[in-house]
């Protein structure tokens, strides 16, 4: 699921039209600790 999640990320990055909210960036928090 992840792999599917940062490759959608990556296709918004690119994405620019004026009523599309615009990503920057991406990070993942480990919930492991």
């Amino acid at each position: 699921y992840i792999k599917h999640a940062l490759r959608e990320c990556d296709i918004l990055k690119t994405l620019d039209h004026p009523r599309i909210v615009r990503l920057y960036d991406v990070f993942e928090i480990d919930t492991d600790s």
